[in-house]
């Protein structure tokens, strides 16, 4: 299955750069130091800072089976945000090419969520906050005839008491974020709802694999040695599969995979999110059904 990437400003940027600038430090320290000083919106400069940590963490990314998104989807938004823990200081989330699972309409034309960038972001003031930045798709033409995305954004205050549903529309939006489609609020949610199971999913191995190089996915599949993980990553690849292994279909007598939210730690006030497996119910009837699925002795 192939996935939507997360093209960033220096991806868009680095065949126009001179040769001493096409190195990701040079290009966004120039780039911030430019936008400050241009009074740029935040919304702006914090993408290109978010963008600049994920580069200095290598890039990791999540890509997400489609199969996996409906029991994404029943996760609980009255969590404490708090309890979001980032996998890394920041990530990107690929959804498959043409099973994009999440789209809205707007002026006739139709607007799929293909990949996000997110990280938990330091505030002055003291506090973090959540942003998620979202390609939908736009873009626009620049006069050297070169088209770049432009991203919509959610952002979201990380306050101890406050539940992710309230944190969605904590802060005040930047009126610059309303020149094109807005998201509906439901699709905002949905898309929360992803990076949150990210967040909670831990190390759970049958769910979350190493994104290692095609040709090694057997070899790595059935020795699990780190070496194909190293491989993978001095090619550039840093990420994970989500879902790889979910069903994708419901079936008779089978109860399909699902996510169950547990509290752990000390005094059980950690949130985590744990795959449960499918299994099948009333297993002697399906000696009497023609499944597929059991053998009849």
């Amino acid at each position: 299955m192939e996935f939507n990437q997360f093209r960033s400003s220096f991806d868009f940027s680095k065949k126009l750069l001179p040769k001493e600038a096409k190195q990701h430090e040079v290009f966004y320290d120039a780039m911030i130091r430019r936008m400050n000083s241009e009074n740029a919106p935040n919304s702006e400069i914090n993408q290109l800072i978010l963008e600049e940590i994920w580069y200095q963490q290598a890039r990791p990314y999540y890509s997400v089976y489609p199969g996996v998104i409906k029991g994404f989807l029943n996760l609980r938004l009255d969590i404490p945000i708090s309890q979001l823990v980032f996998p890394e200081l920041a990530f990107s989330v690929r959804f498959a090419k043409g099973r994009e699972p999440f789209a809205f309409e707007y002026q006739g034309e139709m607007y799929p969520a293909r990949a996000m960038l997110t990280a938990k972001m330091p505030e002055p003031a003291g506090c973090e906050k959540i942003m998620i930045y979202i390609d939908i798709g736009e873009s626009i033409r620049h006069p050297d005839g070169e088209d770049s995305s432009v991203y919509t954004y959610v952002a979201m205050p990380v306050l101890e008491g406050m539940t992710i549903e309230e944190a969605i529309n904590a802060l005040p939006h930047d009126p610059t974020t309303y020149v094109g489609p807005v998201l509906p609020e439901e699709y905002r949610k949905n898309l929360v709802k992803v990076v949150a199971a990210i967040c909670l999913l831990g190390d759970d191995v049958d769910l979350k694999e190493f994104d290692v190089l095609n040709k090694d996915l057997d070899k790595y599949q059935q020795s699990h040695d780190l070496k194909y993980i190293e491989k993978a990553k001095r090619r550039g690849k840093n990420g994970w599969i989500i879902g790889r292994r979910c069903e994708d279909e419901k079936n008779p007598s089978y109860v399909n995979p699902h996510f169950q939210h547990y509290h752990t730690g000390k005094g059980r006030t950690q949130i985590v999110l744990k795959h449960k497996k499918g299994f099948f119910v009333k297993r002697d009837k399906l000696k009497e059904v023609p499944t597929g699925y059991e053998d009849k002795n």
